[in-house]
């Protein structure tokens, strides 16, 4: 920066300048990438979202963002969706592996009360049982899951550009970025969970803000946090629009398990649940992936790919 007083070129760092002795203010506003203008969140060398280095301080932000069409979002989700049917395959062996641990462990802690009918009741309780189907969630929410997530991403991005879906390609893919993918996964679980605590209205931005980390972990090669970051400034003049997108597959998703209760009792029997699961449950799971890996592919990297056309071009 210059010295307002002398004009002598000084180091941001300076708080006096040492040539006249005059006392240096710095204002620090908002910092944009001079390439594809994102607006940057944390202090660093590069852009989190095109990989340029840093080299211009407040210069005006971009104002064409072009809007999310909800409407756009699903019907071009659904087409993908119909078109290439092997997208369910992720989700599909995640319900499977979990639905048929949970049962399967629940079986067998039933047949050993049986075969041991002097086992203290403790250890085939309700009770029991609900803490083995929590720890075979969290087993399976720190390996399977993050990985089928983070295959979406891939499979989408296959579809919309035209090319076969790769379904084993991206599941490698997703299981080298894990530890990146669980980061994510976990940071932003926390933070939706203690916002959601506080007053519910935390956790819902939070939830909007980092709606497309996982896209931008995949498709960037980001880190979990830097992928936060990229979806926080994806997202910032966008959450209503993806707050649209999130009433479309999330209240179906889990009012569906209330809904059953209410007609078949509680607890819902085996069959429905699952039979509930395997249909509703898992189109719904899908589609909220698929529409938020789309959201990310058709507002984020294609505006990206325009614009960076354009300055290899010259224009």
């Amino acid at each position: 920066m210059t010295c307002p007083q002398c004009g002598a070129n000084l180091s941001d760092q300076l708080n006096s300048c040492p040539e006249c002795h005059a006392q240096i203010t710095v204002k620090i506003g908002k910092q944009y990438c001079a390439n594809c203008k994102t607006e940057i969140v944390d202090r660093q060398n590069f852009c989190y979202f095109c990989g340029q280095r840093l080299v211009a301080v407040n210069p005006p932000p971009l104002t064409n963002i072009e809007p999310i069409s909800v409407e756009d979002v699903l019907g071009s989700s659904l087409n993908i969706m119909k078109r290439e049917p092997v997208i369910l395959a992720p989700m599909l062996v995640e319900f499977v592996t979990s639905i048929a641990l949970t049962r399967f462990l629940a079986a067998y802690l039933q047949g050993l009360g049986t075969v041991f009918p002097d086992l203290p009741s403790r250890f085939v309780s309700p009770f029991t049982q609900f803490l083995l189907a929590l720890t075979v969630a969290v087993a399976l929410g720190i390996t399977l899951q993050p990985i089928v997530y983070g295959t979406y991403p891939l499979m989408v991005k296959n579809a919309v550009d035209g090319c076969k879906v790769d379904f084993l390609g991206a599941f490698r893919n997703a299981a080298k970025r894990l530890p990146s993918l669980l980061v994510a996964q976990v940071l932003v679980g926390l933070k939706v969970f203690i916002g959601t605590l506080l007053f519910i209205i935390p956790g819902l931005y939070w939830l909007m803000g980092y709606y497309v980390t996982i896209p931008a972990v995949m498709l960037r090669d980001l880190g979990g946090r830097r992928g936060m970051s990229a979806s926080m400034s994806f997202s910032r003049h966008r959450k209503w629009k993806i707050f649209g997108l999130l009433l479309i597959t999330s209240p179906p998703a889990s009012l569906g398990p209330v809904i059953l209760q209410h007609f078949l009792g509680n607890p819902v029997p085996i069959v429905a649940s699952t039979i509930f699961d395997l249909t509703i449950g898992l189109v719904l799971n899908v589609l909220g992936v698929v529409m938020c890996s789309y959201t990310y592919i058709r507002y984020g990297i294609e505006p990206f790919n325009q614009s960076s056309a354009k300055l290899d071009s010259g224009i």
